[in-house]
């Protein structure tokens, strides 16, 4: 876990805020569609979180500015 904290902190700003806003956008919509019972939004917001963050960490080790 201490590797993943580190890595984070080690990356720049934008894929930082990418990773967040990504968990966020869609922490709310897998939340949103628990709670209404809705498999369509709970499915949404469960792959943009798998897919949107594997895609913000292949961008960020592919970056060669980036920590």
């Amino acid at each position: 876990m201490d590797g993943y904290a580190r890595w984070f902190v080690e990356q720049e700003r934008f894929y930082r805020l990418m990773l967040v806003a990504i968990v966020l956008f869609g922490g709310t919509i897998a939340a949103t569609g628990a709670v209404t019972a809705n498999a369509v939004l709970l499915g949404l917001g469960v792959f943009w979180i798998l897919g949107g963050g594997a895609l913000v960490v292949v961008l960020a080790n592919r970056d060669p500015e980036s920590g």
